[in-house]
């Protein structure tokens, strides 16, 4: 696949994983496996035909544990507070299913309307590419 053609073709679905300060820590979610987290998103939405980036900080601090999924479907939908086995389960299944159809019950009340400054540093996450829906 020649570099125009992997450039110009987007993948269905991105999911940034917000890893920084106190997303991704045990300091801060104590007892839940982080890394099994990004292990589990990754193998779900390279099933899905997409791709899982590991950004720094998405500044969302107060939710925590925050994850954005680019969809095509849906645009941008941001999670927080992702630090529980039945929200991991949920978001897993969703995203391995391409974040398609309804969002799960499970984790309709872990979506949040970001900031504008919070779009400003998502956006920004496309300098290194990451396509946008």
């Amino acid at each position: 696949m020649s570099p125009e053609t992997r450039s110009s073709t987007p993948v269905p679905l991105s999911v940034l994983l917000c890893r920084d300060c106190c997303c991704g820590t045990y300091r801060k979610h104590y007892g839940f496996n982080h890394r099994q987290q990004e292990i589990d998103l990754k193998a779900a939405v390279t099933e899905a035909g997409g791709k899982l980036l590991r950004v720094n900080c998405l500044d969302a601090c107060s939710h925590s544990n925050v994850v954005v999924l680019r969809t095509q479907n849906h645009g941008r939908i941001w999670f927080g507070g992702l630090a529980d086995e039945a929200s991991h389960e949920a978001l897993v299944a969703f995203v391995r299913a391409g974040a398609r159809g309804e969002i799960p019950p499970s984790l309709r009340h872990l979506q949040f309307t970001p900031t504008p400054a919070n779009e400003e540093v998502e956006r920004r996450c496309n300098l290194r590419g990451i396509p946008v829906y």
